[in-house]
């Protein structure tokens, strides 16, 4: 993954996840697909139909759908809101669907927001997001080795090994504590649907912002995209794992309301184990190649 270089363990010491036997599972392994190096894409059915592609998204509480197809399959709106993203504020429509599903793994009376996506997945084959408030209700094993999404039953165990971390759930999104000195952690969003390690803020030791206009690039979330400046982090300390050389993205704090310093996307390593329920993520090696 471009921006990434290496990954090491800083500690001798490392927490692995329970092993034991195979566990069950509410659903056999889901293949996925990414869009550029990152965002991952699963087949979602809704109502009972499709399969529709929709990127899974960690980072964001709400599930999206677009506006066509939100058209095309007979879906009214209920009402209008305003939804908060790294990359702004847009309006967007709200409706209910009975059903949505991943395989068997099966949200009910689900809120789905509906808007244009055109602008941020553009000649994708991109329906929608499926975001937190349908994938808080399991615990997800994400194989960027394999291209495999598993959905696992609340307190069913992975038998992986690699970096414990604990998470705080931030309006349901998982956020992972970044250490950045001695006595100070900031937190960032463990994100499926990102595409580069984004933070919100310059008033952190080491990091080097660079301003030119050489330097702007892109930052794609689920329903947004927009230009940031890039720099980089020579160290960047999570949990027990010590990420070197870290290209990051700085953009403006987003006005939602949140205390989440930034965005760390979860393709930067092979597998991640998030679990919602006990409050854990595990992080394994470094990023692969798509």
């Amino acid at each position: 993954m471009n921006g990434f270089k290496f990954l090491i363990i800083c500690l001798l010491s490392v927490q692995t996840a329970r092993s034991g036997a195979e566990v069950p599972r509410i659903d056999e392994s889901v293949h996925f697909k990414r869009i550029g190096d990152a965002i991952i894409v699963v087949p979602v059915t809704l109502n009972g139909r499709g399969p529709f592609q929709f990127v899974l998204d960690t980072g964001t509480d709400s599930s999206i759908i677009d506006t066509r197809l939100a058209q095309q399959l007979g879906f009214n709106a209920v009402d209008q809101l305003t939804l908060s993203t790294a990359a702004g504020q847009k309006t967007v429509s709200r409706i209910f669907v009975q059903t949505a599903s991943v395989g068997r793994a099966l949200g009910r009376d689900m809120e789905l927001l509906a808007t244009n996506l055109d602008s941020v997945f553009p000649g994708s084959s991109v329906q929608g997001v499926l975001g937190q408030n349908f994938l808080q209700a399991f615990d997800l094993f994400l194989e960027y080795r394999k291209g495999i999404v598993t959905f696992l039953a609340p307190g069913a165990a992975v038998p992986i090994g690699g970096v414990h971390v604990p998470i705080s759930l931030e309006h349901g999104r998982p956020a992972l504590p970044w250490k950045i000195s001695a006595d100070r952690e900031l937190r960032l969003l463990l994100d499926s649907g990102s595409s580069s390690l984004t933070v919100f803020r310059t008033d952190i030791p080491d990091f080097q912002r660079c301003i030119l206009q050489t330097c702007r690039r892109t930052v794609t979330t689920s329903v947004s995209a927009t230009s940031a400046f890039s720099g980089m982090m020579p160290t960047l300390v999570i949990g027990d794992a010590c990420l070197h050389d870290v290209a990051v993205t700085y953009m403006a704090q987003p006005a939602n309301g949140d205390e989440i310093d930034g965005m760390m996307p979860t393709a930067l390593f092979n597998s991640v184990y998030i679990n919602n329920h006990e409050h854990f993520a595990i992080v394994s090696g470094a990023a692969p190649s798509p």
